[in-house]
This record gives C-alpha cells, structure tokens and sequence, in this order.
C-alpha cells in the first residue's frame, strides 16, 4: 500500500508541474492585436488598426495596452441595497492552474507531514526528534506552504513567468522525503 500511495503522490505531482508549465507556455504564446494573417477587408487602408468589420467594430478594445478599465468610485453599479460592490478578493484572476499547483502542494505537504509523523525513528533520521510530533510536523507544513502559496501569488501577479517554481520545488522536496518515509510507515 505504501509503494502505490508513493507512486500516487510522484505521479500527482508531476501531472501537476507539467499542467502548470503547459499552461505557462500557452498564456506566453497568446498574441495580442491584429493576427499577421488577417485579410487586410477588415482593417482599414490607412494604415491603421480601427476595425472596419461591423462585428470588430462593436469590440470594445483599450486604446493602450493597459487591459483594466478603471471606473471611478461615483460610478461603481451598486447592489440592491444601494452599497458599492466589494473589492476582488486576494486569489481572484490568478488563474486555475494556481490553484492546481498550490493545491498538490498542500496535499503533498500534509501526506509527507502524515508519513513522516509514523516513521519510527531509527528509520527516518534525516527529521529531527524535536519535529517528530504529529502537531509539529502539521505546525510547520501548513504554514510553510501558505508561504510558498503567497509568494508564489506575488510573483504570479508581478508578471513572472516562473512564478510555479517554489511550488515545484517544495511539491518536489515533499515527494522525496514522503517516499523515504513512506515503506516504514506504520
């Protein structure tokens, strides 16, 4: 039972990496603007790319390469009861991926915390005794990955491509470590 929980966990993690980093090469090969092949019917000649097209036309695009439209708080829709609507909440628009990949780290964090926790100790001599307990190794596996989660977002939302790598890295180190631990698990 142990080998197949092991090789659950390898396999989860590398759908989970290898989803992420597909993911990450099609959002940097989305083109932005007018394709190279479009007939030349649906601009106009001037030169320039306003849409002549009746469909293009009714797109509303931004006029520079910011995507946001900012409205000012005067003019925010309201709900029934008349007060503005909330601001996004931390998470919103990062994507499902992020979620998928923060998630198989948490996951891997709380079954290597879970196999390590009933690793007798003369087999598992890299975890210190002082950690060994069930409520320090979670102590220590929960709030490291929320970590890992919150910079992970930060670096996601800066615009770095390689925002998945400390996920990959602590999803990574918790394969390992679980399937050290994992045949003298008890």
């Amino acid at each position: 039972m142990s080998r197949e929980l092991v090789k659950a966990i390898t396999s989860m993690a590398l759908i989970a990496i290898s989803s992420v980093a597909m993911a990450q090469v099609d959002s940097t090969n989305k083109v932005q603007g007018p394709a190279t092949d479009t007939p030349p019917s649906l601009y106009s000649t001037a030169g320039t790319s306003t849409p002549v097209h009746p469909v293009l036309a009714e797109l509303d695009l931004p006029n520079a390469p910011s995507a946001m439209k900012t409205t000012p708080a005067a003019e925010q829709p309201f709900d029934k009861t008349g007060a503005t609507r909330p601001s996004p909440v931390m998470g919103a628009g990062v994507g499902r991926t992020f979620w998928i990949a923060n998630s198989v780290m948490m996951g891997s964090s709380l079954v290597n915390a879970e196999l390590i926790a009933r690793c007798p100790a003369s087999r598992c001599l890299s975890v210190p005794d002082a950690i060994r307990s069930r409520a320090a190794l979670y102590g220590i596996a929960v709030p490291a990955s929320a970590a890992i989660t919150y910079i992970a977002y930060r670096l996601k939302k800066s615009g770095n491509k390689w925002w998945y790598l400390p996920v990959a890295a602590v999803t990574g180190a918790n394969v390992v470590y679980a399937a050290h631990a994992a045949p003298y698990a008890h």
